[in-house]
């Protein structure tokens, strides 16, 4: 149990063999809204987010949370509430965020495809930037204010070509990547939009990938912004800000993070010295963070289906579980490891040397963990960490299984369902059969 600490933050703990998150004992969750089944940490999700703020309380930052990561009504709500600003990259995340606060003008408004009728709900909706990413976007942004008669904020993505040594699927900072502009072509872009009577230059925006563990590409992406800026008259340098994305990692297996403080420090003081050399004031500096707030919070509940245990020709053992790819792709999708262990003791546990834990779904690109020294029997419940990021929000139907019942638990101990368990009428709501 002590190697699963790592990844579990306070306060989830187990107490004689039982996983507890507060007082409550997540076993009995399990058995009350059924599996598979999406858990939450209210205390978890605030003390990552507060240790952010506090980290950087005596800059000019604003920490907008991305959205992308978890996008449950409540997890923004909690996070609206504690003041975070927000990252958006759809339509639908827009009017997620805006059903559940009323400052609009903490919202920025990401991505590398925006439709008109995005661009449009942007504008009216008074969101504090939007980030564009081609000349082309540049100039539908401007004719689409023209004609509501505004000035849209506007930023230029910058591909800053910097490697984050991360996922090739995660990386977004490399000139081969589909996102922002090149170093030449962004300042061409600024040149035009100087130009464009219903844009107004408010910043420049950068973002490298996700899941970094290293502060160094950070900090050379952060020099290279504001090299940039340096060399595009067109870039004010007064009433600026400085969007450097998000991207910091958190702890799945036994990654070494970089402190906190001195993670966001490090950045801070290279951009305050550059602000000292140049005689600029210290623009606003941007995060959009969202698995490093919401990451470690949850835990996956998932029941033992099966035990398929190999033989002299086949020496593979397989766990069957409830839970499958469609509820957490990341591992089929980037080979992703998440820690997996039983969550009570279990009396009539089986053990072999090592097993696959593995969904039902007709793929055998369906598995959760491989090659895992695991204790567990059939009927008992696993836990799976770290998937407050990146999994209800990736989650699909595929093979007409329906998404998971969602908790979060509160400081308090209460529990509060969150999402319901979808049915089958749920899952065919939208056909229409003549």
């Amino acid at each position: 149990m002590a190697e699963n600490q790592k990844v579990l933050p306070y306060p989830y703990n187990f107490s004689n063999g039982k996983l507890f998150c507060e007082s409550v004992e997540l076993e009995q969750l399990a058995k009350k809204f059924g599996t598979p089944l999406f858990v939450y940490s209210e205390r978890a999700i605030a003390d990552s987010f507060l240790e952010i703020k506090k980290s950087v309380q005596n800059w000019p930052v604003e920490v907008c949370y991305a959205v992308k990561a978890n996008s449950n009504l409540e997890i923004l709500k909690i996070l609206g509430n504690y003041g975070a600003g927000f990252d958006v990259v759809s339509k639908g995340e827009l009017l997620r965020v805006l059903k559940v606060i009323k400052k609009p003008c903490k919202i920025v408004f990401s991505g590398v495809g925006k439709s008109e009728e995005e661009m449009s709900l942007a504008i009216n909706s008074e969101i504090f930037c939007i980030n564009v990413e081609s000349i082309s976007e540049l100039v539908t942004l401007n004719n689409i204010a023209n004609k509501l008669d505004k000035i849209a904020p506007i930023s230029i993505r910058v591909n800053p070509d910097i490697s984050a040594n991360t996922h090739p699927y995660i990386s977004t900072g490399l000139k081969e990547n589909k996102f922002g502009l090149s170093i030449t072509q962004a300042k061409k872009a600024y040149e035009i939009a100087s130009t464009l009577e219903n844009l107004k230059i408010v910043g420049v925006d950068c973002h490298i990938g996700s899941q970094i563990t290293e502060t160094a590409p950070f900090i050379e992406s952060t020099k290279r912004i504001l090299k940039f800026i340096d060399n595009v008259k067109e870039i004010p340098k007064t009433n600026l800000h400085i969007d450097l994305g998000g991207g910091l990692g958190i702890c799945y297996k036994d990654e070494k993070l970089p402190n906190t403080k001195q993670f966001f420090s490090s950045i801070l003081e290279s951009i305050k010295l550059w602000s000292i050399e140049k005689n600029h004031n210290m623009p606003k500096i941007i995060f959009e963070l969202g698995r490093s707030i919401v990451g470690p919070a949850g835990v996956l509940l998932c029941k033992v289906l099966t035990l398929k245990h190999g033989d002299e020709n086949n020496k593979k053992n397989f766990v069957i579980v409830d839970a499958a790819m469609n509820d957490l792709l990341r591992p089929s999708l980037y080979k992703a490891y998440h820690e997996i262990f039983p969550i009570s003791n279990l009396k009539n546990s089986q053990t072999t040397e090592k097993w696959d834990i593995v969904g039902p779904i007709c793929e055998s690109g369906d598995w959760l963990g491989k090659d895992r020294r695991i204790k567990t029997c059939e009927g008992e419940y696993l836990g799976i960490a770290s998937v407050g990021a990146y999994a209800s929000s990736m989650s699909s139907n595929y093979n007409s299984r329906v998404k998971p019942a969602e908790l979060v638990i509160r400081k308090s101990g209460n529990v509060d369902l969150i999402r319901k368990r979808e049915s089958f009428e749920d899952l065919i709501s939208n056909e229409i059969v003549d």
